[in-house]
C-alpha cells in the first residue's frame, strides 16, 4: 500500500472518529438530543466504511464527499 493511500485512508478515520467525539458530547450534554447524536453516528459509519472500501480497492458512488 502505497503512503498516499494509507494518508487518505487515515484521513476518513480522523474526520469519522471527530463526528463519534460530537456524538458523545451531544449525548452527554443536557438535554439530550438524540437525533442528532443519532446524525453523527452515521456519518462516522459512513466516514469508516469509505475507509474500508479504500483500502479494498472499491469504488464509491462520486456524489459521496471524497478527502482528495
Amino acid at each position: 500500500m502505497t503512503s498516499a493511500k494509507k494518508n487518505y485512508i487515515k484521513k476518513w478515520f480522523i474526520v469519522a472518529d471527530h463526528d463519534i467525539e460530537a456524538a458523545r458530547m451531544i449525548i452527554e450534554d443536557n438535554p439530550v438530543i438524540l437525533d442528532v447524536a443519532c446524525f453523527h453516528c452515521q456519518q462516522a459509519i459512513e466516514k469508516y466504511l469509505k475507509a474500508f472500501l479504500t483500502f479494498h480497492e472499491q469504488n464509491f458512488p462520486k456524489h459521496m464527499i471524497s478527502l482528495r
